[in-house]
């Protein structure tokens, strides 16, 4: 800042030293005035929180590699052949294949998926499911899956609700197909009355809809969570907006991984889960490790 044009413009002559005191004191409280608005409003970047992937692979992969270009992410992977595990035994031949070259990786987990219909499936339906991924390591190793997935979980409590979840939980973690320690996700795909919270999850999807709903209303309700607990939570966002430059979508999954750990972005916009979006690389290279 030029101080000059505060000065009364006469012909050089000596001031004192208290002129010059007061000058001084004038420049700081101006400078001060402009500086410190300026550090309210701008926003202080940090390093978000980690995160690691959740992947709802409900379709055969095609770029399995990408999970060892990001060594220091984990990757919860759903396994879902058919709706669940299928009717036979094990799943085909190219399913099989590729869940063994997922098994590979250290910092994979596998997950089976199970529909509980939001508590309203047969119970024998969903133990049956449970079984048959359990029973995948007995006829091949490279098979074994690391806990169950629970789709279209409960949100609304009943007791019958709870009850239910209690059973299929204490049934997971006595399936000794499952490698140890068991996990164990529900989905809900909204955030649960809280008294679910006592019926086994080890992550709850706290969110999963579109880019939109998440920022009218899902983040908003997410972050009343209690922060302290972000590593049970999960976040799945379906049609992302393609024009997200590099810099904006690292921004959104900073906010994401400020509230939950696991998480899960596309930009398709229907059969969210059934292919690989053209973003899939940028997603996996942008998520914070």
């Amino acid at each position: 800042m030029n101080l000059e044009k505060l000065l009364p413009k006469r012909g050089f002559q000596r001031r004192p030293m208290w002129f010059w005191s007061g000058v001084t004191v004038v420049a700081v409280i101006i400078i001060t005035a402009i500086a410190v608005p300026l550090g309210i409003v701008l926003p202080k970047r940090g390093k978000p929180p980690s995160a690691s992937i959740i992947l709802p692979l409900y379709i055969y992969p095609h770029d399995i590699t990408i999970v060892e270009s990001r060594k220091d992410l984990k990757f919860t992977v759903v396994v879902n052949p058919s709706s669940g595990p299928g009717s036979e035994s094990l799943p085909d031949s190219h399913y099989r294949e590729a869940i063994g070259q997922f098994g590979k990786y250290p910092n994979v987990e596998l997950l089976g998926y199970v529909r509980t219909s939001y508590a309203k499936r047969s119970i024998e339906d969903v133990i049956r499911d449970i079984n048959v991924y359990a029973g995948w390591s007995s006829q091949n190793m490279s098979l074994s899956m690391n806990g169950i997935f629970l789709d279209e979980a409960p949100h609304q409590y009943s007791h019958d609700a709870d009850s239910f979840m209690r059973k299929v939980g204490q049934e997971i973690n006595g399936a000794t197909g499952l490698r140890e320690p068991k996990t164990i996700v529900h989905n809900p795909g909204v955030v649960p009355d809280a008294r679910f919270h006592g019926t086994g999850a080890n992550i709850t999807v706290v969110f999963e809809h579109d880019y939109d709903s998440w920022r009218a209303s899902g983040q908003a309700a997410v972050a009343a969570l209690a922060p302290n607990k972000r590593d049970t939570y999960s976040l799945i966002v379906h049609s992302v907006p393609q024009t997200l430059n590099s810099g904006e979508l690292q921004d959104f999954l900073a906010s994401m991984s400020s509230v939950a750990q696991h998480l899960y972005i596309t930009t398709n916009r229907a059969d969210y889960y059934e292919s690989f979006a053209d973003d899939w690389s940028q997603f996996v290279s942008a998520v914070p490790g």
